[in-house]
């Protein structure tokens, strides 16, 4: 979440925050496949991936960034590598798959400290088409104050795209409070400088909260889509 709010804010004087959305390098690739996103997953560098191939440092940067292309007998040698499938090495969900970061609430008691613990982090859900998996987070629902939002519904939300108070008032948020609150709201303009409404669809709604930082929903996806990175 990237809009931090401050007492300026009423005054239209919020400061750009960094970056512009990124394109996915898959998606640049004459010849895409998974090699970085495999790679990068184990905290490996091309050249030891290379040296495990038997292949020249070049020879695999050229492979990876997808200006060559793999030929089939490289297949089964990079699924050993990886640990993975042939067919995961060319599979062009693979690396569009989102970690679950935690939970936000509609209407439950959420706070980012609460991050997952009986699941322990091994859940994962596809990231919608439209956005870039490096710019996007998932989070799961918990509550039922912003129906037809159904608990266990999995929001996505940009991660480095620049807002401002204007870019977040009248749309649906996850806020983070000042008090840790992290939450799923409608965003309006408070009674006092500086500070937000947050509306729900079925519960009363929190005045006058201080926003620390905020994120616009981007998409929502069915609870049924979420599943185990091991299956």
């Amino acid at each position: 979440m990237v809009f931090t709010p401050s007492r300026s804010v009423t005054n239209h004087t919020n400061s750009a925050m960094l970056g512009a959305m990124v394109r996915v390098a898959k998606d640049r690739q004459e010849f895409p496949n998974n090699l970085r996103y495999l790679r990068e997953r184990r905290n490996w560098t091309q050249e030891i991936v290379a040296k495990m191939a038997n292949i020249a440092q070049q020879t695999y940067q050229r492979y990876e960034a997808g200006e060559r292309r793999l030929k089939a007998d490289q297949l089964p040698v990079f699924a050993h590598i990886f640990g993975v499938a042939p067919s995961d090495i060319i599979d062009d969900t693979i690396g569009r798959r989102l970690p679950i970061i935690g939970f936000v609430g509609a209407g439950a008691e959420v706070f980012p400290i609460d991050e997952l613990p009986q699941w322990d982090s091994h859940f994962i859900v596809d990231c919608p088409r439209e956005y870039d998996p490096s710019d996007t987070e998932a989070l799961i629902v918990e509550g039922d104050s912003m129906m037809p939002i159904e608990p266990g519904s999995i929001v996505f939300v940009s991660k480095s795209r620049p807002l401002s108070a204007t870019d977040i008032l009248g749309k649906l948020c996850v806020v983070q409070l000042t008090n840790g609150r992290r939450l799923l709201k409608q965003i309006r303009r408070g009674y006092q400088e500086g500070r937000f409404n947050l509306i729900s669809t079925n519960a009363a709604p929190i005045e006058d909260a201080d926003i620390e930082k905020a994120a616009r929903v981007r998409s929502i996806a069915n609870p049924s889509t979420l599943y185990r990175a091991d299956d």
